[in-house]
């Protein structure tokens, strides 16, 4: 994790002035500042690593086939849309979005039910759900399908679904 990153930097950002100060040395100002510009571009690295949507998009890129649909369930992601290059169908999101669903009744982006978002999904071989693990086993009582975990970002899942065959 990050921890042991953001306790060297505190450490040398707490120490490096009172050794500055005690034993009155340029030099110990110039090896902490050096110390700090190493370790903070890697902590900044691992903080982008674990926040950011792009590897999930990029999983998502990577396993996407002709057909698919990538659904978020009560939730989405403008990083994963970005990152992935596909557009999200919601299942009952509600937010700053209703304005777009209002817009956009045609084009069948919003279902408000599983029961109403049943045939698209019926229609498609392969389908990504964006959700929480809460809503992941929600999910897979209600459609029978085949389910794989892609990818997982803080408490976000990228599962994959594909339609069972008898």
């Amino acid at each position: 994790g990050l921890e042991p990153y953001l306790a060297l930097c505190l450490v040398i950002l707490a120490l490096t002035p009172t050794l500055v100060l005690l034993i009155r040395r340029v030099e110990v100002f110039l090896v902490g500042a050096l110390l700090l510009g190493a370790l903070l571009p890697l902590g900044m690295e691992r903080l982008t690593l674990q926040r950011s949507p792009r590897e999930m998009g990029l999983t998502l890129k990577e396993h996407w086939q002709p057909g698919a649909a990538l659904v978020g369930v009560y939730l989405y992601s403008q990083g994963l849309s970005f990152y992935s290059g596909q557009v999200f169908h919601l299942l009952q999101f509600h937010t700053e979005l209703n304005f777009g669903q209002k817009l956009a009744l045609k084009n069948k982006l919003f279902f408000k039910s599983l029961e109403e978002m049943t045939p698209f999904l019926a229609s498609r071989p392969l389908v990504f759900f964006y959700l929480k693990p809460e809503e992941f086993s929600w999910l897979k009582r209600r459609l029978p399908r085949n389910y794989e975990i892609l990818a997982q970002q803080k408490d976000c899942l990228l599962v994959s679904s594909q339609r069972k065959y008898p």
